[in-house]
């Protein structure tokens, strides 16, 4: 984010770091295609500090469990493909904890929090520091890395600290601060690159937590230290994109300016974004990673239904029998691509797609996949006054190979190779 207005001296602070870390460089700079995930199944691997968490006061009560900006995206590369999620988000977690996390597993040796950032308070820090080598492996296999951070950079209250200081030392500390974060990315993204080679990188960048009807002049404050960091951001992207190296950013502060309260529990004393806010974020994430967002409003009932990224609407609804989704056999068959058949003999119908096979009889609760016996929880039932054969949908699409995921916060489950 550029605000319009900014302060002289603020200009100059994002001019002068972004001169010293960018003259000279000759880094080449290409025009990337926005979607470069195209193996199965997809590794989305999420860095950053506790927005990653995607917590909010009062979730329990709310949904139980976490539904930020994470899950959205997560989700969102649902409709692409199967995909694995690793979130090694941190509360708490400064640039100089992240390149130090990196150095780590660069070195694939397991190391301590006081190593990292010994201020660290996420208690899950240590679990991760103790298990570099599989994060090593995990980012090897990464198609999509999405970070955020820049927020703990400048202390834990920013606004605060704002509010009693002159002009001259807020340049002063957000010069240095500034500089050290900009040295901080342009290291720790050269070693992800290095770590995973095949992913696009998404980095984001940090919303303001204070209402822009407060005190004007810490709003505005904060306004230009965050578009500088923005501005960072997007020099330090543009140097490093290049037809090897996917980078871009996903521009989240723009979209929080003037919506602070709307966005984020700021008014219950707590800077985390809600609902509205995880949104904002994950479609800013989406636009830079997709050029545009995957996820869309369905409500079917009883259940939304996504087959290999599409939409699957089918004539005869599925029916939920004992808390289990039951789905029409030949619709589904043809969603998936798959071909249906009959033994005679056993009469029992026989599903098949590609190396996988499945024989059940109607009433069973057992499967024949691929010539073994499997006991399913429920039975393949006849509906519509016993014309019609409905079956299992995770049972019958795990039996085929296929992987299903739902989403109880959209209701919706995906069915992938």
């Amino acid at each position: 984010m550029k605000t319009n207005k900014r302060s002289k001296s603020m200009g100059l602070v994002a001019a002068a770091v972004l001169a010293a870390g960018f003259a000279g460089t000759g880094v080449a700079s290409a025009d990337v295609p926005a979607n470069q995930m195209m193996k199965l199944p997809h590794h989305y691997v999420v860095f950053g500090d506790g927005v990653t968490q995607s917590n909010e006061p009062g979730q329990e009560e709310m949904m139980g469990k976490p539904y930020g900006y994470v899950e959205r995206v997560y989700e969102a590369s649902l409709y692409t493909g199967r995909t694995l999620l690793k979130n090694y988000g941190l509360d708490g977690l400064t640039s100089t904890g992240f390149k130090n996390y990196l150095t780590a597993i660069e070195s694939g040796e397991n190391t301590i929090t006081d190593r990292i950032q010994p201020d660290l308070r996420d208690l899950r820090a240590a679990g991760f520091f103790a298990d570099i080598p599989d994060t090593k492996a995990e980012l090897r296999e990464a198609d999509l890395i999405t970070i955020n951070l820049g927020t703990h950079d400048y202390g834990e209250n920013l606004p605060e600290t704002l509010k009693n200081m002159t002009d001259e030392e807020v340049t002063k500390m957000h010069s240095q601060t500034l500089a050290t974060f900009a040295d901080n990315m342009r290291s720790s993204l050269t070693l992800l690159h290095e770590l995973a080679p095949d992913a696009k990188i998404v980095v984001a960048d940090t919303y303001a937590s204070y209402p822009a009807n407060a005190d004007k002049r810490t709003y505005d404050r904060l306004m230009e230290i965050n578009g500088d960091i923005t501005e960072t951001l997007d020099t330090i992207a543009a140097s490093m994109k290049a037809p090897t190296f996917h980078i871009d950013v996903a521009h989240v502060a723009e979209q929080f300016v003037g919506h602070e309260q709307e966005y984020t529990h700021i008014l219950e004393s707590d800077n985390r974004p809600n609902q509205q806010g995880y949104e904002v974020i994950a479609e800013a994430l989406s636009q830079a990673i997709w050029g545009g967002q995957y996820r869309h409003d369905m409500n079917e009932e009883p259940i939304n239904l996504v087959v290999k990224g599409t939409d699957f609407i089918p004539q005869f609804k599925p029916e939920l029998v004992d808390d289990r989704t039951y789905v029409g056999l030949r619709e589904l068959a043809t969603a998936l691509g798959a071909e249906v058949g009959w033994d005679e003999d056993a009469q029992a119908a026989i599903l098949s797609y590609k190396d996988n096979n499945i024989k059940f009889s109607i009433g069973s609760n057992m499967l024949e996949v691929n010539g073994e016996l499997v006991q399913i929880d429920g039975t393949i039932h006849l509906l519509h006054g016993g014309s019609k054969t409905y079956v299992p949908l995770r049972a019958i699409s795990e039996g085929l190979g296929l992987d299903v995921q739902y989403i109880p916060q959209s209701n919706t489950a995906y069915i992938n190779e």
